[in-house]
């Protein structure tokens, strides 16, 4: 079922020339490789996120609060000890009615290798894909990225759901961004459904700006569950 949101809140790290391209996943070029004069710092960076979209959505389901966010990441691993950015761990509860314990993220992820003015690219298996359940509601999935050591770049995308009960008081979200690493762009697309009532409260020192206007993003299946 279709249905009508009403604030889509865009959350950009930096607001350089460069980073006003929209993400295209996929799309890693020479220059990625080549290009050393970015908006942030990165004298003492072990890796750099070059860009990232998350587009969440969040609507009301019976007495829960759903939110099913998608995540796509680029990230330039600059020194050896960068490599750990390719270890991606996502938590997740799946004693709801959203995921399950066999939940399907759509994981994708690629480590790409400039070799000879080629970029050349390494696909993740589904096989290297690792579940734990650590208790009755709480699990987790990781991988690890393939062939990724200090110059290369790698890629990964996911989708995820997750819920809090709603209360007489309503629901809190707890909207937290950013990375231990410098971020040269970072887009976050919030989306709540026009007949809820919310309100935006900021909170920290993170250099950010929201705006409010009429989502494009129609990528995201309303109520969807685990199979």
């Amino acid at each position: 079922m279709k249905r009508i949101l009403l604030l889509v809140a865009i959350v950009a790290v930096t607001f350089t020339a460069e980073a006003q391209e929209s993400f295209k996943f996929g799309n890693v070029t020479v220059d990625d490789f080549t290009h050393a004069d970015y908006a942030v710092d990165t004298s003492m960076a072990d890796a750099i996120v070059l860009d990232e979209t998350v587009d969440a959505l969040y609507y009301e389901s019976g007495r829960h609060f759903a939110v099913n966010r998608s995540v796509k990441r680029k990230i330039k691993i600059l020194k050896p000890s960068g490599v750990d950015c390719a270890e991606v761990i996502i938590p997740y509860n799946y004693d709801n009615p959203y995921t399950g314990a066999n939940y399907n993220f759509n994981i994708i992820a690629y480590s790409y290798q400039l070799q000879d003015g080629v970029v050349k690219k390494s696909k993740l298996k589904k096989k290297d894909i690792r579940r734990e359940f650590l208790n009755d509601s709480i699990a987790q999935v990781s991988f690890t990225i393939p062939n990724v050591e200090a110059g290369c770049i790698i890629e990964y995308a996911y989708t995820v759901f997750d819920y809090a009960l709603i209360t007489e008081v309503g629901a809190v979200i707890d909207y937290r961004f950013g990375h231990h690493i410098p971020i040269v762009r970072s887009v976050h697309q919030v989306m709540v459904e026009d007949r809820l009532d919310c309100q935006v409260v900021k909170a920290g020192t993170f250099p950010v700006k929201c705006e409010q206007r009429e989502p494009e993003y129609s990528g995201i299946n309303y109520g969807t569950t685990a199979n």
